[in-house]
């Protein structure tokens, strides 16, 4: 998928997720599955395979789904690991990329396991 259509699927996903009711998030999954983009059919199988699962997210009040789907600590180390990645723009061995994300897995933990003492 392009980087273009990488981000008209993240806006679509997230019409999704921000919907205020599961009904309106169904919705939703039927416009993006229907959409003119032709996203990746594998990636909309997949969503569609989970999607009660998915949606029991509705289930929760709403302002314990913004704070999950806004502070999703995943998110947060694959941001900080593409830091990393993009200092390198190729890898001559697929253990070369390995040992990047190793260390920078590593120094990521450090960071976020840091506390100050006074």
């Amino acid at each position: 998928m392009s980087s273009g259509k990488k981000k008209l699927f993240k806006n679509d996903l997230r019409k999704i997720y921000t919907a205020d009711t599961r009904k309106e998030a169904e919705i939703a999954f039927v416009k993006l599955k229907q959409s003119e983009n032709n996203y990746d059919k594998k990636a909309i199988k997949i969503i569609e395979d989970s999607l009660d699962e998915i949606l029991t997210f509705f289930e929760l009040p709403k302002k314990v789904r913004r704070f999950i789907y806004t502070n999703n600590i995943s998110e947060a180390f694959n941001s900080a690991l593409r830091k990393y990645v993009k200092e390198k723009c190729s890898f001559p061995h697929e253990r070369t990329l390995i040992s990047l994300v190793n260390i920078a897995g590593l120094r990521i933990s450090r960071k976020w396991s840091y506390k100050k003492v006074f």
